[in-house]
């Protein structure tokens, strides 16, 4: 794919619509996520749902699922805890 291709806004809402399915699966199955292997974000109780390149990090708290960040996987971890 060349880069007006990837950046198109087709993409974009192809994306966006699989973000949202994907994430909302997480009401039904909360645990769908894994644990994250870094252990400060263990730690702190997150888990990470990864959709295509991203990483989305959320929380279960009770019965709800918290997303705390949505973030692109070659992004240094270390520079967002």
């Amino acid at each position: 794919m060349t880069g007006s291709q990837a950046d198109s806004p087709a993409r974009a809402a192809t994306f966006t619509e699989k973000l949202d399915k994907q994430i909302g699966a997480l009401a039904a199955n909360p645990h769908l996520g894994r644990m994250p292997k870094h252990e400060k974000l263990a730690g702190h109780g997150y888990r990470v749902l990864v959709i295509e390149s991203y990483l989305v990090f959320y929380v279960i708290r009770g019965y709800t699922v918290k997303i705390h960040r949505v973030v692109h996987g070659s992004r240094h971890l270390d520079d967002i805890v």
